[in-house]
């Protein structure tokens, strides 16, 4: 059960990262965040990589009601097609 519930919010999850990282303004700020991440772990300060995980995290959230409230996707519904192992 705990499985199943894992990959179906991991297919929402994907399908939100393709459809969020549409523009490419967003898609570059996205990728220095990643990149302040990597830094961050290597540098092992856990501090800094929080503070990076959080801002990445509101911007992705932001991003999605953004498009919630455009009607570009829909609140609550699964964005991707039953598999034939979800059907």
């Amino acid at each position: 059960m705990l499985t199943k519930t894992y990959r179906e919010i991991n297919a929402r999850v994907q399908a939100l990262r393709l459809r969020t990282n549409q523009n490419g303004a967003k898609w570059q700020n996205a990728v220095k965040e990643h990149e302040q991440m990597l830094a961050a772990l290597q540098a092992r300060n856990p501090g800094a990589l929080r503070a990076i995980l959080i801002e990445h995290l509101v911007h992705k959230r932001d991003t999605v009601v953004q498009l919630m409230r455009a009607g570009e996707i829909a609140s609550g519904v699964n964005p991707l097609p039953p598999s034939p192992s979800r059907a």
